[in-house]
């Protein structure tokens, strides 16, 4: 009778042990993926303004960022200044 009463209180304790075990890493896990939301909210509101630029044969310039897309015939850079006389295109393909 007292080996089966000790079990009974063992087993017991096994469960209760592993529940608050489990419950710990639960809740350690939720506080995890709340830091690591907030830190990716956090990220992607901070986030700089992206900066766009063009090369050419006369250096970089930095290009203007635009809301909406140019639907307009008119070009929003000038024409590229025309080839060398001597100069040939490579063709690959």
């Amino acid at each position: 009778m007292r080996n089966t009463f000790e079990e009974i209180i063992n087993r017991k304790n096994f469960y209760r042990n592993n529940f608050r075990v489990l419950s710990t890493v639960l809740f350690a896990s939720l506080v995890l993926n709340a830091i690591l939301t907030l830190c990716c909210f956090y990220f992607k509101m901070t986030e700089p303004e992206a900066e766009y630029y063009a090369s050419h044969p006369f250096g970089v310039m930095k290009l203007q960022a635009r809301e909406q897309a140019n639907y307009t015939n008119t070009p929003l850079l000038a024409p590229d200044p025309p080839e060398e006389a001597g100069a040939k295109r490579l063709l690959v393909g």
